[in-house]
């Protein structure tokens, strides 16, 4: 007979206990080492250094002070503490750094926009270079030869571009400098004299009242603005002409 489920999963749970109590163990032993590692480094870092002069024979006079005062100095003992270590390694950091950023600076490289915009003259620059400074316009400056574009630009029998090139608006747009004429009737329809029937009707409305204004627009009059079908006829079909 087979495991019940039941005993699968006690023994797993054992098997999950047995490991965490390993791991417990190997973190325990782990931190001892480091301990003692930190210990055995900070016993090393207080090292005491003794320098040790050799004696100098020298038989001329008034040089005997002089070296004595020199082997005074060079015997002199210290000790490298974690401050000194510090110091000296952030000294060190320092310089690097300082050497890297003189280096970047040196070697700076550019892309091709910084480069343009770096060569790229003024308006300014470019009219005091250019014989005719009265040609040169602020888009003149991007093109790719500037001085060149001008000089086409100066050349008898060119053609100016037109302005609109640039713009976003379609050419006649936005037609904000015409007036627009009103609408003109042409002579054939005029000679009808459907214009002073609609005249002499605007002048009548226009004396109405406000309630002969409203029952006029409910109950309109027909046959007011009526024009004789022979005229119109031959208004039309005789007298028309092309516009």
């Amino acid at each position: 007979m087979g495991l019940t489920t039941a005993e699968r999963n006690r023994a797993k749970r054992e098997r999950k206990k047995k490991e965490k109590e390993l791991r417990r163990k190997q973190d325990k032993e782990d931190l001892l080492k480091k301990k003692e590692d930190d210990e055995n480094n900070n016993s090393d870092d207080d090292i005491i250094i003794e320098y040790v002069a050799d004696k100098v024979d020298i038989t001329e006079e008034g040089m005997n002070d002089v070296i004595e005062k020199f082997q005074q100095r060079a015997a002199t003992s210290y000790v490298i503490t974690d401050d000194d270590n510090d110091r000296t390694q952030q000294q060190s950091r320092k310089s690097e750094d300082e050497d890297d950023d003189s280096m970047n600076s040196d070697d700076k490289t550019y892309s091709k926009r910084q480069l343009r915009d770096i060569l790229r003259p003024s308006v300014a620059e470019l009219k005091r270079r250019v014989k005719r400074a009265d040609l040169v316009e602020a888009h003149d400056v991007t093109s790719p030869d500037p001085d060149f574009l001008i000089l086409l630009k100066a050349l008898t029998g060119t053609v100016p571009v037109p302005r609109h090139w640039g713009r976003k608006r379609k050419y006649l747009q936005g037609k904000r400098g015409f007036e627009k004429p009103p609408f003109q009737l042409p002579d054939f329809i005029i000679k009808t004299g459907i214009t002073e029937l609609r005249d002499t009707l605007n002048e009548s409305e226009s004396g109405m009242s406000a309630r002969q204004s409203n029952r006029q627009r409910v109950a309109p009059k027909m046959g007011q603005m009526d024009v004789d079908y022979r005229t119109l006829h031959s208004a039309f079909f005789r007298h028309q002409t092309k516009p």
